[in-house]
């Protein structure tokens, strides 16, 4: 597979940091080791607050005094397992402040300690909560929408396809869609870049084990029927 430049210096950086794969270690040791590359930001934003939505814990970055803002509920990648609030913090900044919207970021239970569905019942929860709270968030609720990367793209996608509350987009950032590990993508790409077959079925494994079917629509959204 031929890689921008610019793509492939960063994956060698991304590599030469990374000394196991997932598959390798134990998700408390996979945690600590990304924890201590996160990228700490000063960005400033006009308001940052954590929120309890329902039980689950939030972060709100509004960008402006706006109190009718679009709103995009995000959720975290790393694989169902690794990520918090805190590693996207910085990204959250500057979504907020390129969009022009607010963003909730949610802290989903992680897997394999709160395996499927804990982590995508709490994104839908923020989610209906956001809707619920739009007054007292200044936000205006007929332009929610979903966003999020890896595993939180996967989770972005799901909500947006059960539809808890009326959604105006959907953002999905390299995106989990297919959990069954047969498409040719998985094939070509199994030794890598960066990640790599069997750390991509550990991560699954964790997050879904027996518990369901990889052909879920709930873990696998491109299998859903068509509404």
């Amino acid at each position: 597979m031929t890689l921008h430049p610019q793509a492939a210096r960063l994956i060698a950086v991304m590599e030469s940091r990374q000394q196991k794969g997932f598959s390798e270690v134990t998700p408390q040791e996979a945690r600590a080791a990304r924890a201590a590359t996160d990228y700490k930001s000063n960005e400033h934003v006009h308001e940052m607050r954590d929120v309890n939505a329902l039980g689950v814990r939030c972060r709100l970055y509004k960008p402006s005094a706006d109190n009718n803002l679009g709103l995009m509920v995000f959720f975290h990648g790393g694989g169902w397992v690794l990520g918090s609030i805190e590693s996207h913090d910085g990204l959250c900044r500057t979504l907020a402040n390129q969009s022009g919207q607010a963003i909730l970021s949610v802290d989903y239970r992680l897997a394999p300690e709160d395996p499927f569905p804990n982590g995508l019942e709490d994104c839908i929860r923020a989610t209906l909560w956001a809707h619920q709270n739009a007054d007292e968030l200044g936000i205006d609720p007929t332009r929610i929408s979903v966003g999020g990367d890896s595993a939180g793209g996967n989770f972005a996608a799901v909500v947006a396809q059960l539809q808890p509350v009326p959604l105006v987009f959907q953002v999905l950032i390299y995106p989990v869609t297919d959990c069954t590990m047969k498409t040719p993508s998985y094939v070509e790409n199994a030794e890598g870049p960066f990640l790599r077959a069997n750390d991509m079925a550990a991560f699954i494994d964790a997050y879904i084990g027996d518990i369901t079917s990889p052909q879920d629509p709930r873990v696998s959204p491109i299998s859903a029927s068509p509404s």
